[in-house]
């Protein structure tokens, strides 16, 4: 209960100032990058170690590229791309620096927690061996598993940030989810990790391979999200409550293991669909473009 209620402080302290970075962004512009600077050496300098950068900056980075959307009157679109991809390269690149220079297995060292979790819980031994081998193929999507939790922290710390600057300093309202719609050159990242993916060998060439499909994964992720605002615009254009589209999800999820098999499905659908608006334009963004 206790370690619960640490994570949850943990978590609401962590808002809290991704909302007054914001705020403080909005009002000072440029001016307050250095106060984020200050406060995150400092955090830095408090934790000890250098490995404490993508945590302690992470608040600051969501909190003034928000406070920045709003300022300038830019979108959701804007704010969600910019930050998802600034977490997303920062907390892989320190991963991937402690993996390869410092020889830092932080992968491996979750592997070592998980197995003693199933030994202490006595999971038979056939089923704790499947699970441990599911975890280490996992290690191979580690770049899109960055990018999909920074898109999801990205999108909870916005909720926050909108409420926060339109409710206490009266900002503008900014263009939401359904006005979202990638540039279409990007539909070349996916094309181009798809293809790498299905024609290149992973057994000559695993690393290419691996690379293929996590960038397949990852532009797939982002064209959900335009997937997800395209349903939010039809349902809006004809008067359908949008929040169907959460309760949809929830109720996948509640049904057990057929629920995710069909979530998963669901997901794809429209990735696919939000892939597909890339030429069918079915809100006419093309027509009159009403993002920023």
């Amino acid at each position: 209960m206790i370690p619960g209620l640490v994570l949850l402080a943990a978590a609401a302290v962590g808002l809290i100032i991704v909302a007054g970075s914001a705020y403080l962004y909005y009002r000072l512009e440029g001016k307050s990058l250095f106060v984020f600077a200050i406060l995150i050496c400092a955090a830095v300098i408090a934790g000890g170690s250098l490995s404490y950068i993508p945590l302690m900056s992470t608040p600051f980075i969501l909190g003034g590229i928000g406070g920045f959307t709003f300022r300038k009157g830019k979108s959701l679109e804007f704010y969600l791309v910019a930050a998802t991809v600034i977490l997303a390269v920062l907390s892989a690149g320190f991963f991937y620096y402690y993996l390869l220079f410092l020889k830092v297995d932080f992968f491996g060292m979750q592997r070592e927690v998980i197995a003693r979790s199933l030994d202490a819980a006595r999971v038979p031994a056939d089923i704790r061996e499947e699970w441990l081998e599911a975890f280490d193929q996992s290690k191979y999507l580690v770049p899109f598993g960055i990018t999909a939790n920074s898109l999801v922290l990205s999108s909870v710390s916005y909720i926050f940030i909108n409420n926060a600057l339109t409710r206490i300093l009266n900002a503008g309202k900014v263009a939401g989810l359904e006005y979202f719609r990638l540039s279409e050159y990007c539909i070349f990242a996916l094309i181009a990790g798809l293809a790498v993916f299905l024609l290149i060998d992973t057994a000559d060439y695993p690393l290419l391979h691996i690379t293929g499909l996590n960038l397949m994964l990852a532009a797939a992720l982002f064209y959900f999200v335009q997937g997800l605002g395209v349903i939010k615009f039809l349902l809006m254009r004809r008067g359908v409550p949008v929040y169907i589209i959460p309760l949809t999800f929830a109720g996948l999820l509640f049904m057990g293991f057929a629920g995710i098999w069909a979530l998963m499905f669901l997901s794809v659908l429209i990735a696919g669909l939000g892939a597909l608006d890339i030429w069918a334009d079915f809100r006419n963004l093309t027509k009159k473009d009403t993002r920023s």
